[in-house]
């Protein structure tokens, strides 16, 4: 490993740290480093450590030990410290256990990261989390911030944060994207697939939605390469409605590639890509793709290879549907109109108007229109925002931050669930991250899929 790559936040593991704090000559009046006693009837390579925490060790450790010390000199001289005991010329710190009273061997702070390692990282510890390490030292042994010690030890563990498994929601709070301010002006694209192929030799199906009134565009396809990707959005998007503005979609190789980039640097629109591993940045047309096939299913013959035929009824119903969200059906809000649905009558009168009144109430009915959507939207997005938020912790990481970065694949049962260390060499948003390895390779991650390293 590259040592000017951490030279800023040197990561020190707990058998790294024994060997730092050794003193450099054998002559020094007081050894930094711990008393282990190894089992001479076995090589010395093969055997594993056994902690000395006998009383006559803490007696010493205690007598070089300031606090305790004073503590001791306090006690001598009669003053009050009715919360602990001297026995054998060893400290002794006295609580309160129901009726009854303990007593418990104040540590020095010498042997407090010594007593950590083997009741955490030895084998019979198990590098088990901070409940059972504190029941296991709690009635028995006493320093100041005993709790907050071992907690800060244990999230400093390098085992610990590579292997285990998070019980809490993934850090980092909703990120609501803005309505945009018009329609069409704000896309998301998204492939799906492949499946059952079709009659007509169709696998995939590219999804198109408008971020303001959820309009769906769905386009059945037999690949889904870069140029089906191109070809689509111009002929049933840009050639139709326009150019959109921004164009968000993953990273996969059919949209992060030079063919669509020549293509929206062509038509001026901005092409954001999302986080890796994290579809909620398309979260609507996400949502859609996984909507859509439960409802064709249920029109599918027993071969499932005609869902192409019935996806247009499907996408049809959606846009014609009210939406959840901005409260207008996607088509009412994309083109300034209710339409006539196809199981009512046709209107029997007409009412006709100069076509320049026509355009006035259109534009007025679009206005408001939107401006209610949007407003619907913001407030189903603060809903969510609230209800996502909770319980739930949000780190704030800095340029230079170690973190650990999660595996994603080829990782076996027994193997680490987080790699690294890597340092976050450039911030993107608030939960979106470049982070760079020893290798100097980058990779853009969200905050759920990151660890902050802690040094000891």
């Amino acid at each position: 490993m590259d040592n000017k790559f951490f030279d800023l936040h040197t990561i020190t593991t707990g058998a790294q740290a024994k060997r730092l704090v050794q003193p450099d000559s054998p002559s020094a009046n007081v050894s930094t480093t711990p008393t282990i006693i190894q089992d001479v009837s076995t090589p010395s390579s093969s055997s594993k450590p056994i902690y000395d925490f006998s009383l006559p060790r803490i007696r010493i450790e205690q007598e070089n030990d300031s606090v305790i010390q004073t503590i001791i000199y306090q006690i001598h001289h009669n003053k009050t410290h009715g919360s602990f005991t001297l026995e054998d010329n060893i400290l002794y710190k006295i609580i309160g256990a129901g009726h009854n009273t303990i007593r418990l061997i104040y540590m020095p702070t010498k042997l407090i990261p010594e007593l950590l390692a083997a009741y955490h990282d030895h084998p019979l510890s198990g590098h088990f989390g901070v409940t059972r390490t504190w029941y296991a030292l709690k009635n028995k042994y006493y320093w100041p911030r005993m709790k907050q010690t071992i907690i800060s030890y244990i999230r400093s563990c390098d085992k610990c944060s590579q292997f285990n498994i998070s019980r809490h929601k993934p850090p980092g709070h909703l990120q609501p994207i803005q309505p945009p301010h018009e329609i069409f002006q704000v896309l998301g694209m998204d492939w799906w697939g492949p499946t059952t192929t079709s009659l007509a030799g169709n696998r995939y199906i590219l999804v198109i939605t408008d971020r303001l009134s959820g309009y769906v565009f769905a386009k059945a396809s037999p690949t889904n390469t870069a140029q089906d990707t191109a070809r689509i959005l111009m002929e049933d998007i840009i050639l139709v409605h326009g150019p959109p503005d921004v164009l968000i979609t993953d990273q996969g190789t059919h949209f992060n590639n030079e063919f669509v980039h020549s293509l929206t640097t062509l038509i001026g629109c901005k092409h954001i890509f999302s986080t890796p591993y994290h579809p909620q940045t398309n979260g609507q047309t996400e949502r859609w793709s996984s909507t859509f096939v439960t409802q064709i299913a249920k029109f599918c013959n027993t071969d499932h290879n005609n869902w192409d035929t019935h996806l247009p009824s499907i996408v049809y119903a959606y846009n014609h549907g009210l939406h959840s969200s901005s409260h207008f059906t996607p088509y009412q809000l994309a083109f300034g109109r209710r339409p006539r649905n196809s199981f009512e009558p046709p209107q029997s009168t007409f009412s006709f108007k100069k076509p320049h009144d026509y355009w006035m109430q259109i534009m007025n009915y679009r206005r408001i229109a939107l401006q209610q959507a949007q407003n619907n939207i913001i407030h189903q997005q603060q809903l969510t925002k609230r209800r996502f938020d909770k319980n739930r912790s949000h780190p704030n990481f800095k340029l230079g931050d170690l973190v650990w970065l999660k595996v994603f694949l080829g990782r076996t049962k027994l193997a680490a669930r987080y790699t690294g260390p890597t340092r976050i060499v450039q911030i993107i948003f608030p939960v979106s991250f470049i982070v760079e390895d020893e290798n100097l390779q980058r990779f853009q991650v969200h905050s759920h899929d990151i660890r902050r390293v802690y040094s000891r």
